[in-house]
């Protein structure tokens, strides 16, 4: 609920961009990991970047769709 409102006064595309290099970042690190330290950190880095974006990105949606067709939208 932060990041939607968070999103309403910076923009949305700094919110899904710095979302999703976080997540990237998270992945990476899971495949590098070796170590249960790294897996636990890449997967709060993944979460931190999901936060980011799922709400950012529903947002948009709500944004530009239509509200008869919005629930279309968000399922797509």
């Amino acid at each position: 609920m932060l990041t939607g409102w968070w999103s309403d006064h910076v923009g949305r595309k700094h919110l899904i961009t710095t979302g999703m290099l976080l997540q990237a970042a998270a992945i990476a690190l899971v495949a590098a990991g070796t170590t249960f330290p790294a897996w636990a950190v890449a997967q709060i880095l993944l979460g931190i970047g999901t936060a980011l974006v799922y709400p950012t990105l529903l947002a948009v949606i709500g944004d530009v769709a239509h509200p008869a067709w919005r629930a279309r939208a968000v399922g797509v």
